[in-house]
């Protein structure tokens, strides 16, 4: 077996693993996350009306429906050509396209560098927390651009310019907010590509040409549906939790072991031989990709990909060092990784318990088919899928109608216990139930607010250790 046949079969065997390590969370009885729980019920609409719905009767009370379309068209029509469930083919899928983001990161260093390298950043990105978390039974749009983004910068590397607009146009279609972050870098690139004198403008132009394209396409989409574009990324959504501050603790975290082996190669970038246009394209894609994560914690995700090959070139580096201690130092970064590995996913679980599912049952079958509900806002999502019932509010913040308005009246309900203000709130919103969940009810600003209040108007209709269902008759 020559050292082609022996790179394939190792790299079949990593895609695997990759894959085993995804799919794991699948085995739970619930999702992991509240957002699959939306994206399933738009594909179940897709799959019910057989097109691309123009309202959302759910979300928000009833909305426009303004979500790029690509991830529930084609959980759809998986779906539909699998026979499976949603809710299966929603669990598969982010697995099938966390590991092609693998393969994309082997093809990207390997045209960068050589296979060697390339194995190794397949490696890294396998196994780093951030990606394993992102695309492990976890269908959302911004992991799914994963998969996506290496293919676009192969497509440019390669000068197939066909590719990289039909990709480039897929991205926005998919996470607007990925292609953003691609627009920069390509910008940048060409910037660095004019200064420096590399190449020529029958590389830059079609560069230019993806990147006004792709813009060209993400504006049509967002001034398409009428609405504010300033609604577009909410000041709601920039406070939230997905979008605190990047710390340090979090990059030890987020990413296992790269961290590691990427410093090593920024420490002795002079001692590593590496063509020079190569080493230039990674570094910016790396600063890049850097400044979106210290922007938001959420934007970090982007940071995995080039930071895997980055510690791919510094492994291969660091190895060359060691060869006569090989068989430790391969021990010692299995351990590394196997430890960061086990310790991030043994903390993962359905995101919803079986009470509060039992609950949301309840709702189903004892309420009114248009009765609106209420809740923390991240848990409408569930809420909406499981009931099939309108709710005042959820995580689909993106042109979201009032929603300043609808998180502030989330919070005075759930931190009073004053009658009145209760009162004042469900009605401005026509609300009828309020749903607390199971650490809700262990939530000091739950218990000394709603859940201590007691007024003629609310009353307990359904109660367990997992939940609580608030009638309000006001």
């Amino acid at each position: 077996m020559n050292e082609g046949q022996r790179t394939y079969l190792a790299l079949a065997l990593l895609l695997g693993v990759a894959f085993l390590v995804r799919v794991f969370p699948g085995s739970f009885e619930n999702l992991v996350d509240p957002d699959a729980h939306f994206h399933a019920r738009m594909a179940e609409q897709i799959i019910t009306e057989q097109r691309v719905p123009a309202w959302d009767a759910l979300s928000m009370q009833g909305r426009v429906y303004t979500y790029p379309a690509l991830l529930h068209v084609a959980l759809a029509g998986l779906s539909i050509f699998s026979g499976l469930s949603v809710f299966w083919v929603i669990k598969l899928f982010s697995a099938l396209y966390g590991t092609l983001s693998v393969l994309g990161v082997f093809l990207v260093a390997r045209r960068l560098f050589n296979a060697r390298i390339a194995l190794a950043s397949a490696l890294f990105v396998s196994a780093t927390l951030l990606h394993v978390l992102r695309t492990d039974a976890f269908t959302r749009p911004d992991g799914m651009a994963l998969a996506f983004i290496p293919f676009v910068l192969l497509a440019v590397l390669e000068h197939k310019w066909v590719l990289a607009y039909l990709s480039g146009i897929a991205l926005v279609l998919l996470h607007p907010l990925s292609t953003i972050h691609i627009l920069v870098f390509l910008l940048a690139w060409v910037v660095l590509t004019r200064v420096k004198k590399w190449g020529s403008g029958n590389t830059r132009v079609p560069v230019l040409g993806l990147v006004l394209l792709v813009f060209g396409v993400w504006v049509l989409w967002a001034f398409s549906f009428g609405l504010p574009l300033e609604n577009y990324a909410s000041k709601l959504s920039f406070e939230s939790s997905e979008f605190a501050r990047f710390a340090l603790l979090d990059f030890a975290v987020f990413f296992s072991v790269s961290w590691v082996f990427a410093l090593a190669v920024l420490v002795g970038r002079n001692k590593i031989p590496v063509e020079q246009t190569s080493k230039a394209f990674l570094g910016l894609w790396l600063v890049v990709c850097l400044a979106f994560a210290f922007w938001g914690l959420r934007l970090g995700l982007y940071l995995s990909l080039p930071l895997s090959i980055l510690a791919g070139l510094g492994l291969v580096h660091a190895f060359e060092r060691v060869r006569p201690y090989y068989k430790a130092f391969v021990g010692v970064c299995a351990v590394l990784f196997l430890v960061t590995l086990i310790a991030g996913l043994s903390a993962r679980g359905p995101y919803q318990s079986l009470g509060e599912g039992r609950a949301m049952e309840w709702v189903k079958e004892n309420t009114p088919f248009n009765a609106s509900i209420f809740s923390a806002w991240d848990r409408g999502h569930q809420i909406a899928y499981f009931t099939r019932r309108p709710v005042v509010i959820d995580g689909y913040f993106e042109f979201a109608p009032q929603l300043v308005e609808r998180n502030r009246s989330m919070w005075e309900i759930i931190t009073t216990a004053n009658c009145s203000k209760i009162a004042l709130h469900m009605n401005k919103w026509d609300a009828d139930y309020f749903f607390v969940h199971r650490s809700a009810l262990k939530d000091r600003q739950y218990q000394n607010g709603i859940l201590e209040a007691r007024c003629p108007s609310l009353s307990s209709v359904y109660a367990s250790d997992d939940a609580r269902v608030l009638e309000f008759n006001g």
